[in-house]
């Protein structure tokens, strides 16, 4: 079982027991999608983004580009920054990270609210879902580096509920090369 196989079964599981009476109420069920959902993160097949401005500040405080659709939030972008702090005592690494972090947001174009609405939604019609529905809709969820203004802006309109990602982008000033999705 690969890992996108994987998660689609945890979902499952747990809109299977978000409709189950005696099971709805508990900590699991309270719990357990944002857990499963931040999962889908260091999918593979997880699409990254990135806005204009995050590549501009990126370059603007680094000194230099990279492509930032290639880098997820813990593995990929740890070894392509410089370090800056040869004197951080226990973990230069760490350092890179938080730098990276000050500046930009990891953003969930399709919004935890609205990716379990859907799911609801769709266990409802259909009286259950398989793990092929799911993991198709996995492929489907995107992440974005913006800068942290951005994200504010984003924030202020769109921070639950967000149906069209790119329109809410556009709403909120926010360049990005959708193309890739």
């Amino acid at each position: 079982m690969n890992e996108n196989e994987f998660l689609a079964h945890q979902l499952i599981q747990w809109i299977c027991a978000i409709n189950d009476p005696n099971l709805k109420n508990s900590k699991v069920v309270k719990t357990g999608f944002p857990y499963i959902y931040r999962r889908y993160e260091y999918l593979k097949s997880t699409i990254i983004l990135a806005s204009e401005a995050a590549l501009k500040e990126y370059e603007r405080v680094f000194g230099h580009s990279i492509p930032l659709t290639d880098c997820d939030w813990e593995t990929k972008l740890n070894p392509i920054i410089p370090n800056y702090s040869a004197s951080f005592k226990n973990d230069p690494s760490k350092f890179k990270k938080i730098l990276v972090r000050k500046i930009l947001h990891w953003e969930h174009c399709d919004t935890a609210y609205d990716f379990k609405e859907y799911l609801q939604k769709l266990w409802e019609l259909k009286k259950g879902l398989d793990v092929q529905e799911v993991q198709s809709l996995l492929q489907k969820l995107r992440i974005c580096w913006i800068t942290k203004q951005e994200n504010k802006k984003l924030d202020m309109k769109y921070k639950k509920k967000r149906p069209n990602p790119e329109q809410a982008y556009e709403k909120c000033e926010i360049k990005v090369n959708w193309l890739k999705t």
